[in-house]
């Protein structure tokens, strides 16, 4: 299970911190990784103006005896391991890209499409590549505001 919760949630129980969690045989949900704690802990080269507390997890999905974590408002990707382990992938924070979607490719490596900062100028949203050695190349450009990618 991946939570994110927007950035001031007064509500937001101090032991439910956007992350991932486990559900477990009773129905319940047992934290597995604290990617608040984390992102605190290991910031990002940039971190951009409207940096949330909480970090924006949004997205997620599976790898190889991991899982791919998008982070959008510091903007990077993270591997987190079933042990609670938290891997910076790759920092793509430079310019504040808005990192909202990815899809894993056949070789281990992702391709991650991003909103782009507001007010999401025409053309400017792109999809990288990123390598399995974290090599960043452009796969596709001109694009506007994504939030999906398969």
């Amino acid at each position: 299970i991946l939570q994110d919760s927007e950035d001031d949630r007064g509500d937001l129980a101090a032991t439910q911190p956007n992350g991932v969690y486990r559900a477990t045989a009773d129905g319940t949900a047992e934290l597995v990784a604290d990617i608040t704690k984390w992102m605190i802990e290991n910031p990002t080269k940039e971190i951009p103006y409207d940096r949330g507390k909480l970090g924006e997890t949004f997205g997620m999905r599976a790898g190889d005896g991991f899982l791919w974590v998008v982070e959008s408002n510091e903007g990077q990707i993270l591997k987190v391991f079933p042990d609670g382990r938290i891997e910076r992938f790759v920092d793509l924070s430079e310019g504040h890209p808005v990192p909202t979607c990815m899809a894993v490719g056949d070789d281990g490596g992702v391709f991650v499409g991003n909103l782009t900062d507001a007010p999401y100028p025409d053309g400017t949203a792109v999809v990288h590549r990123i390598a399995p050695d974290g090599a960043e190349s452009d796969a596709w450009t001109g694009l506007t505001m994504l939030t999906g990618l398969t």
